[in-house]
């Protein structure tokens, strides 16, 4: 198939996310809710989170089967009698759990339980290798190279050459685990199920099991559990807190760890503008002027000190090794975009559809509610006309739905 002809049969797709990210922002207006209701009126929250969580790991254990196949070259080799007695075991406790004496917290747990399970199978049976992805690979010989005294931003060849290219504050997240020689996944393992305890916990009482039924879509994805080699883990679990403090209006703590946001992943970069606009909607200018001093407090801690260290490998890895990559192998807008500009132009573009973007922002950010809808908006656009997309890009913005809903919810139960 051509790449032309690719990129065509991408593009429903593209309009299918975007019309399904619309309806779940704009759902409560339509009264798709309550339409829904009036149909399915004999279905509880717990009965579609049961049902979607045995839908979602039937298609992941399929997913396992394959690409033990798929990557065998790679050492994948799954144990099909553990896989299969483990899928019987979830699938067991994922049924009993459709009666009415399992609690909420109870059937949270058995997706705590299940996606720790399946993360696990994949640790074990299905080693770190640089023709699947050389991600956490290069943040492991990052870490070991910094433990013995070298600079972490150099050339490394995991076969092929590679210079570093997260920020200090990613492959730093992980160093625990490099110290102590284990898998360095279990790190995003522990990353990923606290950030989903603490959404649990901060829910209130009568909104738990709508926080189950979005932690279940959210963590039990087939694809999110599919990509046990991302690194992404680390950067959920400060926005998750970070989340949490805006809710009990602690501003200034939440800028603590949006900073760390900042130090961890570029992602969080393209939103900043966006928390400082509600920080000055609903503190005011001086939480907005104290927020970017911690932040540049952070910022002069973590990643200065790596920059002074190797400057030019700093500049290279973060900066520059993607500046002439393109690929985007999901559905995007790019592609079409570079059929009227050339490529050198593409982060032009990009940089007036964000200015548009936060001038909207600022107008329309009164709330939580809509500090999160704009978060989702703003680094889908990005994502979305950006040179370089990996379909785990998409994860960040389920997460901030997440919150969006969650924040939703609260508000319309005190109206």
């Amino acid at each position: 198939m051509s790449v032309f002809n690719f990129q065509l049969i991408l593009l429903p797709y593209l309009f299918i996310l975007l019309t399904f990210i619309a309806m779940f922002f704009y759902m409560n207006k339509l009264q798709i809710t309550s339409k829904f209701t009036n149909y399915f009126n004999e279905i509880t929250i717990k009965h579609l989170t049961c049902s979607l969580a045995i839908l979602f790991e039937i298609f992941m254990f399929w997913l396992f089967f394959l690409q033990s196949k798929k990557f065998s070259s790679f050492g994948y080799c799954l144990n099909k009698y553990v896989a299969i007695t483990c899928f019987c075991i979830i699938l067991i406790c994922l049924t009993i759990s459709f009666s009415h004496k399992v609690r909420t917290s109870m059937l949270f747990g058995i997706i705590i339980t299940a996606y720790i399970i399946t993360y696990i199978i994949s640790i074990v049976y299905f080693p770190l290798h640089p023709g699947r992805s050389d991600m956490l690979l290069l943040i492991e010989v990052a870490g070991k190279n910094f433990l013995n005294a070298n600079s972490p931003y150099s050339l490394y060849f995991i076969p092929h050459a590679l210079p570093l290219t997260y920020l200090p504050g990613m492959w730093l997240s992980y160093l625990p685990a490099v110290i102590v020689n284990i898998d360095i996944r279990f790190v995003n393992l522990f990353c990923i199920v606290l950030s989903m305890i603490l959404i649990y916990y901060f829910a209130e009482e009568t909104l738990k099991e709508k926080a189950v039924l979005l932690i279940a879509i959210f963590l039990l994805n087939p694809l999110f559990q599919f990509r046990h080699e991302i690194y992404l883990g680390v950067y959920f679990l400060p926005v998750v807190v970070s989340y949490y403090l805006l809710i009990r209006n602690k501003p200034l703590l939440s800028s603590i760890f949006v900073g760390w946001t900042i130090v961890v992943y570029q992602f969080s970069w393209i939103i900043y503008p966006l928390f400082l606009v509600y920080l000055y909607r609903n503190y005011g200018i001086r939480h907005v002027l104290r927020s970017i001093f911690i932040t540049l407090l952070i910022i002069a801690f973590v990643i200065v000190p790596f920059f002074m260290w190797s400057p030019e490998n700093f500049i290279l890895g973060v900066f520059t090794h993607w500046k002439n990559v393109f690929n985007v192998e999901v559905p995007n807008l790019t592609f079409w975009i570079l059929k009227i500009i050339p490529i050198g132009y593409l982060k032009i573009v990009q940089s007036i559809l964000l200015f548009i973007m936060f001038l909207l922002a600022f107008k329309k950010i009164v709330n939580l509610t809509d500090y999160f809808k704009w978060c989702t908006f703003t680094l889908l656009l990005f994502i979305i006309t950006n040179q370089l997309i990996w379909n785990y890009f998409f994860f960040i913005i389920f997460l901030y739905m997440m919150f969006f809903a969650l924040s939703l919810f609260q508000q319309m139960k005190k109206v």
